[in-house]
C-alpha cells in the first residue's frame, strides 16, 4: 500500500473490510455529505447479484477502464454497495500493478468496472461536477473530491461560500447540525478540538491538482488579513467553476 499526493494507504481499508465482512453494506468516504434518500442505495445492493459484484455510481461522463488517468476511470470508488457474499481477489493484482494516479481507485475499476450494478450518479455527485447539477433533482450523496476539503477552510471565512451556495455549503450545514446535538457535552468539545486539528492538515506535494489546498493552508496562516483577500477573491469568482473552487 502506498500514499499518493494527498491520497494515504488507509484507502485501502475498503479492500480490507470487504474481506472481512461478507454480508450487504455500503462504504462511504469521510469527505461526503449524505442527504435525504441516500439510503435508496441498500434497495439497489438488494437487487444487485453475486457475479456483479459491486454497485456503484454513474461518474456522469466519458469512461474508460484501460485509462492510467483516474478521471478516465468508469466510476469514483467513494460510495460503494457491497452485496451478499464473497469479494473477488485483489491483492495478486495489487502486486503487478503499474504505476498509476490512485492505485485504489484503478483496482477497484479493473476488478469491477465491467460487470458492476451502475446506478445514478446522485449516489455519488462529485463536486467538480456541480454546474451540471439539476436544482431540482438534488443528489444524495455529494463527494468533497480532490486535495483540498471543507474542512481546511476557516470557518470564519465560510460566509462567503454560503451566500454564493458554493459545493461546500451543504458540509458547513451539516457540520453546524452536529455541533448542535452535541452541545453541551463532552463530543462538543471534542469536535471542536479536532475541527482545529484538521486547518493545517498533512502537507501535499507542491502541484497544480493541489493549490486550491495550499491556497487554504495560506488562509490559515494570515489572521486577520485573510478576510482581505477573501473579499479581494470576490471579484474574480465568474472567472472560477463553482464546483472546483472552495470560496467565492
Amino acid at each position: 500500500f502506498i500514499s499518493q499526493g494527498h491520497i494515504s494507504p488507509t484507502t485501502f481499508a475498503k479492500f480490507l473490510l470487504a474481506d472481512a465482512i461478507h454480508d450487504a453494506h455500503v462504504w462511504i468516504d469521510a469527505d461526503t455529505i449524505a442527504l435525504s434518500g441516500w439510503d435508496e442505495l441498500f434497495r439497489e445492493i438488494d437487487r444487485c447479484s453475486s457475479e456483479q459484484g459491486l454497485v456503484v455510481a454513474d461518474r456522469g461522463g466519458e469512461s474508460d477502464v484501460t485509462a492510467p488517468d483516474v478521471s478516465s476511470l468508469v466510476f469514483n470508488a467513494g460510495v460503494l454497495g457491497w452485496p451478499q457474499g464473497a469479494r473477488r481477489e485483489w491483492e495478486t493484482p495489487l502486486a503487478s500493478l503499474p504505476e498509476v494516479d490512485t492505485q485504489e481507485q484503478f483496482l477497484f475499476n479493473q476488478l469491477y468496472a465491467h460487470s458492476a450494478l451502475t446506478v445514478s450518479e446522485k449516489f455519488n455527485y462529485l463536486t467538480y461536477r456541480f454546474d451540471k447539477l439539476n436544482p431540482s433533482d438534488l443528489p444524495f450523496i455529494i463527494h468533497f473530491a480532490g486535495a483540498h476539503k471543507p474542512w481546511h477552510l476557516r470557518r470564519d471565512l465560510s460566509q462567503p461560500c454560503m451566500t454564493y451556495h458554493c459545493p461546500w455549503s451543504e458540509w458547513f450545514v451539516a457540520e453546524a447540525e452536529l455541533l448542535a446535538l452535541a452541545s453541551g457535552t463532552e463530543l462538543e468539545t471534542e469536535l471542536i478540538a479536532r475541527q482545529r486539528k484538521s486547518l493545517p492538515a498533512a502537507s501535499v506535494p507542491l502541484r497544480r491538482d493541489h493549490a486550491g489546498y495550499l491556497f487554504l493552508k495560506l488562509l490559515s496562516s494570515l489572521g486577520p488579513v485573510a478576510h482581505f483577500v477573501v473579499n479581494f477573491m470576490k471579484v474574480l469568482k465568474q472567472w472560477i467553476p463553482r464546483g472546483t473552487h472552495p470560496i467565492h
